[in-house]
């Protein structure tokens, strides 16, 4: 849990709300490595996220979806979970993480989202954006209050007091995995294993039970991730991204098909990892897409079918750790051959069988030392 210490007076504030007001810090942007972010803080203290709360608490149920059911209020981590959804849709600046902040003068501590600073006045003109945004949330069950224009900031919602996902939102996830991030065929289960989500893929399913097997065998456990830029080409649902951004990454992007990044992004904001950035493209086409950046840790995993045998583009993103996964039955030889190319230190680290059948290697690479 992130805490910073800040002199919140009155004279320091951006912005004000009825609930919050946005402060700068001075090195907030170097931290999470972009730019123009700011602090959200919310004016009811906390000491954490299940007792954090956007405005006042509303136990009795206020909330109405499409169908007319009724809710009461969550807490802020569900309401900037649904925040981030919108965002999705260019409606409501991203949240990139949760913190809390100490105020120096006081020693109170106040819950606070790293967010997009948005510039500019409210809007006079709000009732198309309303509709977009109420169209949206009704299509995806969200539970919401009344909105209004002075929620609206350049044709974005900014306050997302009283927003709650729809009913049967994580069996919904799983479900969504399982139909679009399948193992081989349509019909299969999921590819991935998401603990956290209870969704079991058939990627990890070994001797007839699952297990973190690939954490271990790739070396996950010893290669730092802190304070680290990490690539995961071909990230499926983002399980590796959401590893790196556990053991403290300090960017982390997630890079596969389209329609495979829609679920993954999901599932990492519902988990609470907005700082983990997921972009959908054809990287058979083009690698444009993937942000320019020295990456520290490259994950290229199972991808040579997809894209090609450990293509040039990739080997060249990588600044010092590349692992590496060959499809089935692949040659050794020829991949510790061709990686030696552009990496000083390749180490085999043995054969791996999962689900299917076939034999996948795997390497650990340092591109310096």
């Amino acid at each position: 849990m992130r805490i910073l210490k800040l002199n919140l007076s009155h004279k320091n504030r951006l912005g004000e709300g009825v609930s919050a007001f946005i402060i700068k810090h001075p090195h907030i942007d170097r931290f999470y490595g972009r730019d123009n972010l700011v602090l959200k803080v919310f004016k009811q203290p906390a000491k954490n996220f299940a007792r954090a709360w956007w405005g006042r608490r509303m136990d009795k149920p206020n909330l109405i979806n499409a169908l007319g059911e009724s809710r009461s209020d969550a807490n802020l981590m569900e309401n900037t979970v649904v925040q981030n959804l919108a965002h999705y849709e260019g409606l409501a600046p991203r949240v990139y993480d949760l913190i809390f902040v100490e105020d120096s003068r006081t020693g109170f501590t106040y819950p606070a989202q790293v967010t997009q600073y948005i510039q500019g006045g409210y809007d006079k003109e709000t009732d198309v954006a309303i509709s977009r945004i109420k169209g949206f949330f009704n299509k995806h069950g969200i539970y919401t209050r009344d909105i209004k224009g002075k929620d609206i900031f350049k044709e974005q919602l900014v306050d997302f007091d009283g927003f709650v996902l729809p009913d049967g939102y994580e069996e919904q996830l799983r479900r969504k995995a399982a139909e679009i991030a399948h193992f081989n065929n349509p019909g299969d289960p999921a590819y991935q294993t998401i603990d956290r989500l209870k969704l079991k893929g058939l990627r990890d399913w070994v001797g007839g039970e699952y297990g973190d097997y690939r954490v271990d065998m790739l070396r996950l456990n010893e290669t730092i991730f802190k304070d680290k830029n990490v690539l995961d080409v071909g990230c499926n649902l983002g399980l590796y991204c959401m590893e790196a951004d556990l053991r403290g990454a300090k960017r982390v992007v997630g890079v596969d098909s389209p329609e495979t990044i829609k679920i993954a992004r999901e599932i990492s904001n519902y988990l609470g990892h907005f700082n983990v950035d997921l972009i959908g493209t054809d990287l058979r086409k083009s690698f444009d897409a993937v942000p320019k950046m020295n990456y520290d840790v490259v994950f290229h995993l199972a991808m040579d079918a997809h894209i090609g045998n450990l293509r040039g583009e990739v080997l060249d993103m990588c600044n010092d750790i590349f692992i590496y996964e060959s499809h089935r039955d692949a040659d050794p030889e020829e991949r510790a051959k061709a990686l030696k190319r552009k990496m000083k230190t390749v180490t085999y680290l043995g054969p791996f069988q999962d689900h299917g059948g076939g034999t996948r290697h795997q390497f650990y690479c340092h591109k310096n030392k």
